[in-house]
């Protein structure tokens, strides 16, 4: 007689801290900006990505920390993979030029901007667990 294995996923869903994602998605652009404004450059790449940045890396950071409880090295493989993600609806929205254009600085700013997003978390995350 044989026998029916079944195969499931035995990883657990990591619990997310929403204050502490909110502020980290939001601030994390902000402050890679500010520390490179010497250069001009990471002014215009929060303007010009901050759109495909929500859409895109929300969900990618999202699934990073509930699945991988990901890192910031984790998280900037992740905003990486989401300006992949990204690129078929920039150049349906833009065009093939805009689009290069606009990808081309996500390949730079978003591994930057998942980096410092998983800092910013990681810290929000334990000023809440201190707090609590």
């Amino acid at each position: 007689m044989t026998e029916i294995t079944v195969y499931t996923d035995k990883r657990e869903s990591h619990p997310i801290r929403w204050n502490a994602f909110i502020l980290a998605l939001v601030l994390a652009p902000i402050v890679v900006g500010i520390l490179g404004i010497w250069a001009v450059i990471p002014v215009f790449a929060v303007m010009l990505g901050a759109p495909t940045y929500i859409v895109f890396g929300t969900p990618a950071f999202l699934f990073a920390i509930m699945k991988y409880n990901a890192g910031p090295l984790g998280l900037a493989f992740a905003g990486f993979l989401a300006n992949l993600a990204a690129y078929p609806a920039v150049l349906l929205l833009y065009g093939p030029d805009t689009a290069e254009f606009i990808t081309s600085f996500g390949y730079v700013f978003a591994p930057l901007w998942g980096l410092m997003f998983g800092f910013l978390y990681l810290t929000f995350q334990a000023f809440g667990e201190r707090a609590s």
